[in-house]
């Protein structure tokens, strides 16, 4: 094998081509990531220089001190640290490749179709899918992932039992707030959840004024904002979940060994070869910023 030349206007493929094929994978990402709104690129946002060859990460969990002591004398209680864990995470590879004939090439390129684009944001599509899944569920059922957990599987994260929305999409989510709160997240969390329980909330209207569920929600400062997405699993389904997240750089970020990359080279024959890859991982250093509401449904 060899690499594509990427200059000229002779070669199968030309540099230019390349670098608009490029840009465009780029647009495809980020038109359809949304673990990546969630979570910051580095602890405290400042990234990660890792490498494309780290495979673990360590970080570190909180546990919070005791309760202050209110006392005349001013005694004080035992001496408290904030005690912390170290974990380490694997930073997986998430790959999709496509191959493309010599011919099909040329046919398409003289009939003024891009075969190259039309593969690798295929290709890209399928990255952004599976990042979404690590980062938003992580490992879960039959889907692997090196035991990577996201925030619906985050060991420690807060749970409460929901019920059918939009009727108890309210309670629901102030039941959800309030044991964030317990934990020192008093501001409103953000919603994520699929589209089908989305929608329902988004179309249902409220009894007592014209706002539909949702934007009372949002309105009233009950949430802080929403995310729609196709990705949220604790087993294999994602229509029975809502996840309440409270986003924080400190507490919820990802390590990028290597940002998503299109690679091009060719055979022999001059087939051309294509592979998008990234190396990324999920960090939940507090699980207590989550919170997921279970048992719910459209009715």
């Amino acid at each position: 094998m060899r690499k594509l030349p990427n200059v000229g206007t002779d070669e199968l493929l030309t540099r230019y081509e390349l670098e608009y094929v490029q840009r465009g994978v780029v647009k495809v990402l980020g038109e359809l990531l949304v673990g990546r709104q969630i979570f910051a690129n580095g602890h405290g946002g400042g990234g990660w220089d890792g490498g494309p060859g780290k495979k673990y990460y360590t970080y570190y969990t909180e546990v919070d001190q005791g309760e202050a002591l209110i006392s005349m004398e001013g005694i004080t209680q035992k001496r408290e640290g904030s005690q912390r864990d170290d974990h380490i995470v694997r930073v997986p590879a998430v790959t999709q490749d496509f191959e493309l004939q010599w011919r099909d090439l040329e046919s398409a390129r003289s009939e003024g179709f891009d075969l190259l684009g039309f593969h690798a944001f295929a290709a890209a599509r399928k990255v952004a899918e599976a990042e979404d899944e690590l980062l938003i569920s992580g490992e879960h059922g039959v889907w692997g992932a090196y035991g990577v957990e996201g925030l619906a599987t985050a060991t420690g994260r807060n749970t409460n039992a929901g019920g059918a929305w939009p009727a108890n999409t309210v309670d629901n989510i102030l039941a959800g707030w309030a044991l964030l709160q317990e934990d020192g997240f008093y501001n409103p969390p953000i919603l994520i959840a699929g589209p089908t329980l989305i929608k329902c909330i988004m179309n249902a209207r409220t009894d007592y004024t014209d706002l539909s569920v949702l934007q009372f929600l949002i309105t009233n400062g009950i949430l802080a904002g929403y995310l729609e997405t196709t990705n949220l699993f604790t087993t294999d389904t994602q229509d029975t979940t809502a996840l309440l997240v409270h986003p924080d750089p400190d507490y919820l970020y990802y390590v990028e060994g290597q940002a998503p990359t299109l690679t091009t080279w060719m055979d022999k024959h001059q087939n051309v070869f294509g592979l998008i890859r990234e190396t990324i991982a999920p960090v939940i250093a507090r699980p207590e910023c989550i919170c997921e509401i279970t048992g719910l449904s459209c009715a």
